[in-house]
């Protein structure tokens, strides 16, 4: 097979709701409880007063602790297990490691750590929301290649299927 470059998916990650803190999904317009995975409080990350996308998550999660509040995970509290953490340390987080277990078959601890750029793409995606809008979100992919593929977003697109012209450009796209 010379010329050839054979990818194989191996992302062993599941999506978490940033808004309700439930596996499976992430859209900032979840029509869920709301339930910070950062915090445990009834409010969506982006809403939260303490996180701060642009900060490392154990920089978030340090500073949080040093003004003297108690991270809870809402999803393990919800299963009855340990949940003095939070809800976005994947590694720490039983009822993550769980459905990871049930899904992949895998029990290792080695599940890496949200990236500082995927707290920006979502909290970009968010900010991009049009209330009017019925568009439908792009889900958050994972990449184990950190180094070339950090973070993918896949942006749903409004051409009709065949076309080959370009879809139309919103205030979002542009960096």
């Amino acid at each position: 097979m010379q010329g050839r470059e054979i990818r194989v998916q191996t992302d062993t990650l599941i999506s978490k709701c940033f808004t309700c803190s439930k596996l499976g999904h992430n859209s900032p317009q979840c029509a869920n409880d709301k339930s910070c995975p950062f915090c445990g409080n009834a409010h969506p990350l982006q809403e939260c007063e303490l996180f701060i996308p642009d900060k490392p998550l154990e920089t978030n999660i340090t500073d949080y602790l040093e003004k003297g509040h108690i991270l809870c995970c809402s999803l393990c509290k919800e299963n009855s297990y340990d949940h003095n953490h939070s809800g976005l340390e994947r590694g720490k987080c039983t009822s993550y490691r769980n459905a990871r277990f049930r899904k992949f078959q895998l029990s290792d601890t080695n599940i890496p750590s949200y990236s500082t750029q995927h707290f920006q793409n979502y909290y970009k995606i968010f900010r991009c929301l049009d209330d009017s809008s019925n568009m439908e979100l792009p889900q958050l992919e994972y990449s184990n290649n950190a180094t070339k593929r950090p973070l993918e977003t896949s942006i749903p697109s409004t051409r009709a299927p065949g076309s080959l012209s370009k879809p139309p450009t919103n205030k979002c796209q542009r960096n």
